[in-house]
C-alpha cells in the first residue's frame, strides 16, 4: 500500500501566524510610539489625566512581542516546512508522541490491536480523536505531547488541527494493516 503522512492544517497553521500580529503591533506601540495605546488612554481618560505606564506594562510588552513573533515563527515554518505529525508505513504507525522537536514514536503493526476515529468532550467541545489500542505500550511515552491514555494500552490522539479527517485516517491505518496480514507480513 501506499504510505500515508498527515500534517497540520494550512488553514489552521495561517490562522496561527495571523493571530501573532496584533500581539506584536500592541507590543511595539506600549514600547516604541505610543499611538494606539495613547489614543485609547485618550478615550478612557478624557479629563487629560492618564494612567502612566509602569514597568510591569514594559514586561508584559516584552512577553506580548515574544508570544507573538513566537507565534508567527511557528506558523509560517508549518506552512513552509510541514512535519508530519503522523506517518503511516509497512513499519507501523508513526506519531509525534514526545514533542513538536522529538521524533515520531513507531508503533508497529504487529503491536497495535485496533486504530480507530472517535470524538470526545473536553470542556464543552466535541473534540475528534484518534484511538490507538497497543497489545502492549513498549517505547510510546507515559506523558504524551497532543495524546492522553486512556487506560494501560489505550491512547488517545488529538487530531483537530490535522489536515485530514481522522475517520479517514483510521479507515486508512485499519485498510493498511489488513492489507499487511493478508501480505504475511504482520
Amino acid at each position: 500500500m501506499k504510505p500515508l503522512q498527515v500534517r497540520r492544517s494550512t488553514l489552521k497553521m495561517w490562522l496561527i501566524s495571523l493571530a501573532g500580529i496584533p500581539l506584536i503591533v500592541i507590543a511595539i506601540d506600549v514600547l516604541f510610539q505610543r499611538r494606539l495605546t495613547g489614543a485609547l488612554s485618550d478615550m478612557i481618560f478624557p479629563d487629560n489625566d492618564p494612567q502612566l505606564f509602569e514597568a510591569r506594562d514594559l514586561i508584559w510588552a516584552w512577553v506580548m512581542l515574544a508570544v507573538g513573533l513566537g507565534l508567527i515563527g511557528f506558523g509560517l515554518k508549518e506552512l513552509i516546512v510541514p512535519r508530519a505529525v503522523l506517518r503511516m508505513d509497512d513499519s507501523g504507525l508513526a506519531i509525534r508522541l514526545s514533542g513538536p522537536t522529538k521524533p515520531a514514536t513507531l508503533m508497529p503493526w504487529s503491536q497495535i490491536e485496533d486504530v480507530r476515529a472517535d470524538r470526545v468532550e473536553d470542556e464543552g467541545d466535541i473534540l475528534p480523536v484518534l484511538v490507538v489500542v497497543l497489545r502492549q505500550t513498549f517505547d510510546v511515552p507515559r506523558q504524551p505531547f497532543g495524546a492522553r491514555w486512556l487506560d494501560q494500552r489505550t491512547l488517545m490522539v488529538a487530531t483537530s488541527d490535522w489536515d485530514r479527517p481522522v475517520g479517514e485516517v483510521a479507515e486508512m491505518a485499519t485498510a493498511y494493516a489488513v492489507e499487511l496480514a493478508r501480505e504475511g507480513r504482520i
